[in-house]
């Protein structure tokens, strides 16, 4: 039940950041996060917090994945592909995105 919140979450995450890197700077880490993404898709070339969310999306074992009530297709056919072994690799992944959003956005 968690991890089907918690890619839920991820899943309508992905919605929202679609933050160009032409437009805003990222992370080398965040740059690295996208790059490991399975999405090869043009239109998100650009896009590496939604590539970055799409990969981790598609990398948790087992069926969670197929089973969120969001499941993303392209995400599905890349998820045996790469597999998430831990909480904490998940969670490192988040702090990457968060990392990057918080060092290349402008506060208010």
């Amino acid at each position: 039940m968690a991890l089907r919140f918690y890619l839920t979450e991820v899943h309508e995450l992905g919605a929202e950041l679609s933050i160009s890197q032409t437009l805003a700077p990222v992370t080398d880490a965040m740059r690295a996060l996208a790059e490991r993404s399975p999405d090869r898709n043009p239109h998100r070339q650009d896009e590496p917090y939604r590539r970055a969310l799409t990969g981790m999306y598609a990398r948790p074992g087992g069926h969670a994945a197929a089973s969120s009530p969001a499941p993303r297709r392209c995400a599905m056919r890349w998820r045996r592909r790469s597999r998430m072994t831990s909480a904490d690799e998940f969670l490192a992944d988040l702090r990457v995105i968060e990392a990057s959003l918080r060092r290349t956005t402008p506060t208010r």
